[in-house]
């Protein structure tokens, strides 16, 4: 990571927020938190936008013809605030829920952010010359890629299992020595 200066395995990005890296140890727990945290928001905006419905229309006359009537309800009351609050957390919510949509289709796809961002400079990635369409390599079919996120290996043998595939060693998989000298060059 360029950030902090670790060998991070299946580095997916350097979170600003959580100041560290996201990858193969703390993915799963990225996407909970991102989950939780749009969960949490919506929470609010449920709770809080009645209240404020409630309050801007007993405050207002039936119908209001000058907007000074409808600015003075927000600043001589305490919803300004609330209202200002909420304006946040929805705007905060839809990034979130952008972020959060991008990282299910990576983890479908056995992606990561790098991946994606910087796919020409890794030979795992290839692009098909006939659909000019990228392929990962380690993609091993949409449930499989959200099996191995998830920590699932297998079902039971008496139930059919899951069709077994080699399980990657992301920690393992390249020679350090081999990946700092390219870096290097």
């Amino acid at each position: 990571c360029r950030e902090c200066g670790y060998c991070v395995a299946r580095m997916d990005h350097h979170c600003v927020w959580l100041d560290g890296c996201v990858g193969l140890q703390n993915h799963g727990r990225f996407v909970l938190f991102l989950a939780f945290h749009i969960l949490s928001v919506l929470l609010y905006l449920v709770c809080v936008l009645p209240f404020l419905w409630r309050a801007v229309a007993a405050a207002l006359p039936m119908h209001v013809h000058d907007t000074s009537q409808v600015l003075r309800v927000f600043v001589l009351r305490p919803i300004l605030p609330l209202f200002l609050q909420s304006l946040f957390g929805l705007g905060t919510t839809c990034s979130l829920l952008a972020l959060l949509l991008e990282q299910v289709r990576n983890v479908c796809g056995n992606w990561t952010s790098n991946d994606r961002i910087n796919g020409t400079r890794y030979a795992y990635i290839t692009i098909s010359p006939s659909t000019g369409r990228t392929k990962n390599l380690f993609d091993k079919g949409m449930w499989a890629n959200v099996r191995e996120f998830v920590g699932w290996e297998g079902g039971r043998e008496e139930e059919g299992g899951w069709q077994k595939k080699e399980k990657i060693d992301y920690r393992n998989l390249y020679d350090l020595s081999e990946v700092t000298a390219a870096a290097a060059r």
